[in-house]
């Protein structure tokens, strides 16, 4: 409900406010969601309970007909609907419970109003006055697409259900909650695959077949000569991933590592990090490099980053397992949760490239995906479930997507 921080006098969510508030505005995907703030409609032709609410698409924020938005001079809509579009935004996002989504948009409503330079106690005043509750004035008009899941008392959403159409409150609740989640999980399909064999096109058995080695090795030492990686300081050359693994699909790439000691290129540490990741994508951006069709993805490795717990790393120079794969029976098409995250982050970038988002905000969301599943990798190894979400990802062309995405913005900022 908007200017109603205090109201309910909530110590616990006060207390929490600054560390709950700082996290969430500070997460790409929020933010992104925020950046479409002035592309949702105003509407002023309905009964709104609590003088304002949402579309359950997020497009329209709904403001009371009877409800004044000029206030001592000021027009107060902009912060009622930046109130709605952060719940919106954090209903989507599903990560907080309904009280702290609550707090926070009334958080984002107040810093909107204390921004314009308005005394927030006065305004909250003001909004309270006309708190449209159900039970002290009738809602004759309320729109069909109004979101309901904000209304948590069922009085309010009884009332308004009939006014929707006279339709059951059973229907329309279970349309609600399932307009939240999506497409039917089940019909979603998942591209990750586990095999009972080692990749065949790559691997007689457990032995890396010939052929593949020494044009993994050609690769890795062209690579070196590419990045400026002197010989003698590569201690060995490794593969790693599905294609070294049981979970490879047609799509996996070949993960070729060159094990160094990255302090010996140069003692600037953050240089060389930086260095070597320019060089891996400029290698990428600019080489096709396939064997029987999988793609090579190169990459430097220090010495003293530890191997995943339980995936297969095969030595090239030695032609020896260092870590054997350990097979476990697993069902990706199974996992419900999977589904829903590969679609959440499918979408969001959908939805970022169709509205043509700011570069700053498509750059968080790309460094989050990669921070996210490089620390799950570390912790979980190659099935912890943040990396099996980046590969999906992956797989379906989501990466390309936000990587042409980038390129064309960039271009066309150069350009005159």
């Amino acid at each position: 409900m908007p200017g109603m921080i205090g109201k309910h006098g909530n110590k616990v969510l006060e207390r929490l406010s600054s560390k709950i508030i700082s996290k969430q505005l500070s997460d790409p995907l929020f933010r992104a969601k925020m950046s479409k703030l002035k592309l949702v409609k105003i509407n002023r032709e309905y009964d709104i309970p609590y003088v304002s609410g949402h579309s359950k698409n997020g497009l329209t924020v709904y403001i009371d007909r009877h409800f004044p938005t000029d206030w001592e001079g000021n027009d107060i809509t902009p912060f009622l609907k930046a109130h709605e579009v952060a719940e919106k935004a954090m209903m989507d996002l599903k990560q907080l419970t309904r009280p702290e989504i609550e707090y926070i948009a009334n958080c984002v409503e107040r810093m909107a109003v204390e921004k314009a330079g308005i005394n927030y106690k006065k305004y909250s005043q003001h909004i309270q006055k006309y708190m449209k509750k159900i039970e002290h004035e009738q809602v004759n008009k309320a729109p069909k697409d109004l979101d309901l899941t904000p209304y948590a008392d069922e009085k309010t959403k009884n009332v308004l259900i009939g006014n929707m159409g006279k339709m059951k409150t059973k229907r329309v609740v279970t349309k609600v909650v399932r307009e939240s989640v999506g497409l039917p999980l089940t019909e979603t399909k998942i591209s990750l695959q586990y095999h009972d064999e080692l990749n065949p096109k790559l691997w007689d058995g457990f032995k890396l077949k010939d052929a593949v080695r020494n044009k993994l090795l050609e690769f890795a030492y062209s690579w070196c000569d590419f990045a400026k990686i002197s010989l003698d300081l590569i201690q060995d050359i490794i593969i790693l991933g599905g294609n070294a693994n049981y979970n490879y699909t047609d799509k996996s790439d070949i993960d070729v590592h060159v094990i160094i000691d990255r302090n010996k290129l140069n003692p600037d540490r953050a240089f060389v990090d930086e260095y070597l990741q320019d060089k891996k994508v400029l290698w990428t951006m600019t080489h096709k490099v396939t064997i029987l069709g999988l793609p090579l993805e190169p990459y430097a490795q220090d010495s003293t980053a530890d191997f995943p717990s339980g995936q297969g790393v095969y030595s090239l120079k030695t032609d020896k397992w260092l870590q054997r794969p350990i097979y476990g029976k697993i069902d990706f098409s199974k996992d419900i949760n999977l589904k829903k995250k590969v679609m959440f982050y499918a979408h969001m970038i959908d939805s970022m490239i169709k509205d043509k988002m700011d570069l700053g905000a498509f750059k968080d969301l790309k460094n989050k995906i990669s921070t996210m599943r490089g620390a799950a990798i570390a912790k979980g190894g190659e099935f912890s479930f943040e990396n099996l979400v980046f590969k999906e990802l992956r797989n379906r062309g989501y990466l390309d997507k936000m990587n042409k995405y980038e390129k064309t913005v960039k271009d066309q900022q150069l350009s005159l």
